[in-house]
């Protein structure tokens, strides 16, 4: 169930990258986007993961966000939005590559 003034509040699970096949996006835990009720938010999709903040009470979020990619330091921004069910964004490498992703809630059946 979904906070009024955290639309994005849950785990959505990955299920399609431009970038990346499916196959890299689970590699390690299974490609995911968490964000909790206070707007803290993390992902993980292959060897990828990194941690933002949302403001609370939009029907968007763009933030930074700051990890590492296999060893090493990572950072750039992540942007989601809700179609219907589904999380739409994209995430982006500063100075490197940009992805966009589609992603349901964990537990919800996925469409190809």
């Amino acid at each position: 169930m979904t906070n009024k003034n955290n639309l994005f509040k849950g785990r959505w699970k990955i299920i399609w990258m431009e970038l990346w096949d499916q196959e890299y996006v689970n590699l390690c835990k299974g490609g995911h986007i968490t964000i909790d009720e206070k707007g803290n938010g993390e992902f993980q999709f292959g060897t990828v993961d990194g941690s933002f903040q949302i403001a609370l009470g939009q029907t968007y979020f763009n933030s930074e966000w700051d990890g590492c990619a296999e060893i090493d330091e990572a950072s750039g921004d992540i942007y989601g939005t809700l179609e219907g069910e589904e999380l739409h964004g994209d995430i982006s490498f500063y100075r490197g590559d940009e992805s966009e992703y589609r992603a349901v809630r964990d537990g919800h059946p996925t469409k190809s």
